[in-house]
Parts: C-alpha cells; structure tokens; sequence
C-alpha cells in the first residue's frame, strides 16, 4: 500500500513538472517571435530546437527512461545530467545580467528583479530536482546539477553583467534553452510512459497552469 502511495506521489509531481517545462518551452518560443517581430528564421530556429530536441531525448531514453537500474553507471546517464546542468546554467547566467541591470537602476527595481527571479526558481528547480530523483539520480548528484549549477549561474551572469551585456545573447539562450528543455521532457515523458502507465493528466494541466502563473508575474514585474 504504501509503495502504491509513493509511486502514485512520484507520478503526480513528475506529471505537474512535465506541465510545468513544456510551458517553459512555449513561452520561450514566443516570447523569441515577438521580440523578433515574427520573423520567419526565429519560428525555423525554435523549430528545429523542438524538433532535435525529441530526437536527442528519445535517444537518451533508450537507456535513462527505460532502464530498472540505479543511475549514474552509464556514459547516457552523463549525458542526461550534462543536458540539466548547462539548462540550468545557460538559463540563470541570464537571469544573473538581468538582476545586475536592474539593480544597477535602482534598489526596488533590482528587489522586484530578485522577487520574479526567485520565485521563477523555486519552481524551475524545484521541478527539475524532482525529476532527476524520480529517474533515480542520487539527492546529492540532483542538488548539484540543479540548485548548485543554478546559484552558479546567477553569481557569474550577476558578476559579469557589469562588464558585458549579456543580455544581447538572450534570444541564443533561449533557443538553446527550448532545445534542452524539449530533451528532459521528452525523456520524462517517456519515463513515466514506462514505468508508471503514463502521464497523470490532471497534474500535468496544474503544471502548466502554475507555469503560466510565474511567467506573467515576471512578465509584469
């Protein structure tokens, strides 16, 4: 009874992350076309970002997603954790330079910055950590690659955002970030699909409302 609870517990949280990640990916790629004004080659880029992503995911699953062992034996699962880590670091050095440049406006602009960023966080990390245990890395290799990586990645974007505009480099990003994304997600997806009889639905719908939720309040802020 109780493994049943643990394994409907485990399901249920990963579900919502997958809601929480695919929201992620989409609101990434538009937010990429409005910026770019719809231009024809941002729409090509996020395509293809989508499209190798699936590819790459659905390779690594071969052996992350599918396989009954305990990770961390295998080059794939390497290559998975690699994948988390440079999500997490390409993603939060950005947000480190937009902290910088806000701070550098004024002490509540930077406070409001800090706010919608954190809040950001503890959702994105929080996912993510959720996952990689789920697919059975240890707790401190999952710490590492996500809230380790991730604190990294805005001490340096913060550190460096006073001596280049790394802002310049977010349409980059966020391409490279819809690519990894779509990666974990497909590998998670396929991951739930074999070992606990798919995606839970309803959790996956809360995911992806709480996804939206966090990018308006950074929208707004």
């Amino acid at each position: 009874m109780l493994t049943s609870l643990v394994k409907n517990q485990t399901k249920n949280i990963t579900s919502l992350g997958v809601g929480f990640l695919v929201v992620l990916i989409i609101t990434s790629f538009f937010h990429e076309l409005s910026e770019s004004s719809y231009e024809l080659s941002v729409i090509l880029y996020g395509a293809l970002a989508i499209a190798l992503g699936i590819a790459v995911g659905r390779f690594l699953a071969v052996h992350v997603s599918v396989c009954d062992h305990v990770h961390l034996d295998n080059s794939k699962d390497l290559s998975f954790l690699l994948v988390v880590c440079l999500t997490s670091f390409g993603h939060t050095i950005i947000d480190g330079s937009v902290l910088d440049s806000a701070w550098s406006l004024s002490t509540s602009a930077g406070i409001f910055a800090l706010l919608a960023i954190v809040g950001h966080e503890i959702f994105r990390t929080g996912v993510l950590f959720s996952v990689l245990r789920a697919m059975g890395f240890p707790k401190w290799v999952s710490g590492l690659s996500v809230f380790g990586i991730s604190i990294a990645g805005l001490l340096i974007g913060f550190i460096l955002g006073g001596f280049l505009d790394l802002g310049s480099y977010e349409g980059f990003v966020h391409i490279i970030s819809i690519f990894f994304y779509t990666i974990v997600v497909t590998d998670v997806f396929l991951f739930l699909k074999k070992h606990y009889e798919g995606i839970a639905y309803v959790f996956l719908f809360i995911g992806a409302i709480i996804g939206l939720i966090v990018e308006v309040v950074i929208s707004i802020h």
